[in-house]
This record gives C-alpha cells, structure tokens and sequence, in this order.
C-alpha cells in the first residue's frame, strides 16, 4: 500500500534530520542506452565512459515514504568531456530526469561488492518512527555484505546469505510489516489532508486514492 516516492521538492526542516547536505540539488536528465539496467549505475557509467569518455560522478538520490521517512540512496552519473551531467541508469520511476545531490563521499562509502551506500533518515522523533528507519538501514548493511543485485535468499549464482543474516534479515521484514500496520498507517492516516498526493505514491489526491482503505486503522 505504501511505496517510497520522489517529493516534487526537498522541504527545508528536512535538513535539519539529514547528515548529507542536501542544500545543491541538480535537476539531471536521463538518457537511455542499450543494455543499461535499472540499479546497476557503476556498471552503466563506466560502459558510458568506456564507449563517449567522461567520468563518474558519485553522489545521493532520494525518496520519501508518505513524507515521514526519507531514503538517500548512493547514485553514480557521468561528467561527459564538455562538462555536462547524464544519467544513463534506467528509473524504476516514471520521470524524465533525476534529482542528483553531488557527494564525493559517496565514493568512499561504496564497498567492494559493488555495493552504494543507502541512508534512511527518520522525519519525525516518534518512536516508531525511528524504529523503522533503524530496520530499513540493518536491512541495507546486510545487503551491502553480498555482491550487488544479489537476491536477498539463495541466489540463481549460488550466494546464499549466511544463517545470521538470514534470521536479522527476516526479523527485519516482519518488524517493517508490524511497525507500517499497527502504527506507521494510523499516523499517516491522521496526518495527510485529503486534497494531499496520496501516500502510495500515486499521483491522486489521497481522497481520491487510498482514503477508504486507510479508513480501518485508528
């Protein structure tokens, strides 16, 4: 029911949660390049280089889930030789262009498995709030143990996560459902407006969208 969405703007006391300084936002455009995949930037920057020249440049995207969590994922975009920015990674989203916040430490951050950092920022101090921003992020550091595009339980290449992470992993999964239920929908049910987008993510006003269905939690 709830989906992580790109914000049409970055609200300023968002800063004020944020470590990553979110105060240059470049609007970047997407161009689409055979064989590019969806979540696999590094691989597609380089082919990019590779074949036009340029480099990469690291840094941050983010979305919002229902303007209560934000998630900053590691992102990488090609420099080309005359200085402009390209995204050449497919979206999962349905945009034309991509809010990108230049980061070198991003670089830094990006581990051996190919693996880009990913950063989920509680927008409010409510318990359970932070609760589920501290889930999603053990989620991401178990993730960042494997190889990127890995599937998180056995693998078609024969990565199998570990009986330890296997367990934090699915634990993780059933507090996120229990948190979003019993606590994370009433609130966002009792905060949105109903001329609001609808927290979904969809582009309908919530009273047009899930209003009915949010109706049950109190």
């Amino acid at each position: 029911m709830l989906n992580f969405r790109i914000p049409n703007t970055f609200l300023p006391h968002w800063q004020s949660k944020c470590d990553i300084n979110t105060k240059k936002i470049i609007d970047i455009p997407i161009i689409h390049l055979a064989e590019a995949k969806q979540r696999n930037c590094p691989l597609n920057v380089q082919r990019y280089i590779d074949q036009y020249g340029g480099v990469a440049k690291y840094g941050w995207t983010y979305t919002t889930l229902a303007n209560v969590i934000i998630r900053f994922v590691g992102h990488v975009v090609v420099e080309t030789i005359e200085g402009k920015l390209l995204c050449v990674t497919p979206s999962e989203f349905d945009i034309s262009s991509i809010k990108f916040i230049p980061d070198d430490e991003t670089r830094i951050q990006t581990n051996e498995n190919g693996r880009l950092p990913v950063h989920t920022v509680p927008l409010y101090d409510k318990f359970y709030i932070v609760k589920y921003a501290y889930f999603e992020n053990l989620i991401s550091s178990i993730r960042s143990k494997y190889p990127a595009r890995t599937v998180m339980s056995e693998c078609p290449k024969g990565v199998v996560m570990s009986d330890e992470d296997s367990i934090s992993y699915t634990m993780a999964i059933n507090e996120l459902s229990h948190i979003t239920n019993h606590h994370l929908l009433p609130f966002i049910r009792t905060n949105t407006k109903r001329n609001d987008k609808c927290p979904c993510g969809s582009t309908l006003k919530y009273k047009k969208c899930c209003e009915r269905r949010l109706a049950c939690y109190y």
